[in-house]
C-alpha cells in the first residue's frame, strides 16, 4: 500500500513538473510570437489634441511591449456613436473607448 501511493505521488510529481515546464515554454514563446492590436475609439474630430495623444500613448504602448501590441484610433465616431462608446467597450468592438456615460 506504501508503495502503490508512493508511485502515484512521484508519477503524479513528475507530471505536474512536465506540465509545469512544457506550459511554461509554451507560454513565454506564445507571449512573443503574438501580436495584439488594441482598438481606440472616441468622438472627437481627428484635429482635437485627444487623437494626438491617443497616437501618442499608442507608440509608447508598442515601444514598451518590444512591438508585441499594438495600436488603431478610430476618430469621430468611425465605429459608433458617442453615446454608444461605453457599450462598444463592453462588447468588444473596441477596446478603449472615450465618450458620453449619459443621453
Amino acid at each position: 500500500m506504501k508503495i502503490r501511493a508512493a508511485a502515484c505521488l512521484s508519477a503524479l510529481a513528475v507530471s505536474t513538473l512536465t506540465l509545469a515546464g512544457l506550459l511554461g515554454t509554451t507560454t513565454a514563446s506564445f507571449a512573443q510570437d503574438k501580436t495584439f492590436e488594441l482598438n481606440l475609439s472616441h468622438w472627437v474630430p481627428p484635429s482635437h489634441p485627444l487623437q494626438k495623444a491617443l497616437e501618442a500613448w499608442g507608440a509608447s504602448v508598442e515601444k514598451e511591449s518590444g512591438g508585441t501590441i499594438k495600436s488603431k484610433v478610430y476618430p469621430a465616431q468611425q465605429l459608433g456613436k458617442a453615446f454608444d462608446h461605453y457599450d462598444m467597450a463592453r462588447d468588444g468592438i473596441a477596446d478603449l473607448t472615450y465618450g458620453h456615460l449619459e443621453k
